[in-house]
């Protein structure tokens, strides 16, 4: 091999996490943008999962990329599918 002749490596490393929410209640609650019973979650919690912040969280809800249930929760059925999107 000549002294100008080099060789590179290049390695991709691909990680896939999972998150998982619990939740005080089992119940789920009613998503009048989805129109089916979800399980509704915090912002913090919502923003804890997606690795955002609150405000990141509080600005899609407003923007309507994710449904609000509630003052302060979320439908998590809309954020697992705007992760799906954020992803592809």
């Amino acid at each position: 091999m000549d002294e100008d002749e080099r060789i590179r490596t290049e390695i991709t490393i691909e990680t896939q996490s999972v998150t998982r929410i619990r939740t005080i209640s089992g119940t789920g609650s009613f998503c009048s943008d989805c129109r089916e019973i979800v399980i509704a979650i915090l912002d913090s919690q919502a923003a804890r999962a997606i690795g955002t912040n609150e405000e990141h969280i509080a600005s899609l809800r407003l923007s309507g990329e994710i449904h609000e249930i509630e003052k302060a929760a979320i439908c998590s059925a809309s954020l697992a599918r705007y992760v799906r999107k954020e992803k592809l």
